[in-house]
């Protein structure tokens, strides 16, 4: 049910494609979201994964840095989770 937030667009797809259980309204909004982030790019109507330095992704740094601080403080990655939840 459209509301005043919201759109309709129309899309047309071959008869072979398939989308089963996908819920494509959840889809299409998340690749919105992915290509105004720069996770994925459209180029010549594709999608492409842009290249890019994993060693400076913030992500991976991230998981660095968590791992570090477990390594100090002896303790897992699950339970360093647990303690940050709380």
């Amino acid at each position: 049910m459209p509301t005043k937030d919201t759109k309709i667009i129309t899309l047309r797809v071959p008869n072979r494609v398939d989308f089963g259980d996908v819920n494509l309204h959840k889809f299409i909004t998340n690749l919105y979201d992915m290509v105004n982030i720069g996770a994925i790019e459209i180029v010549n109507n594709e999608l492409v994964m842009p290249e890019g330095n994993c060693e400076e992704c913030p992500a991976r740094i991230a998981h660095e840095k968590v791992k570090e601080i477990c390594h100090d403080r002896n303790m897992s990655e699950n339970q360093f989770f647990q303690a940050v939840r709380r």
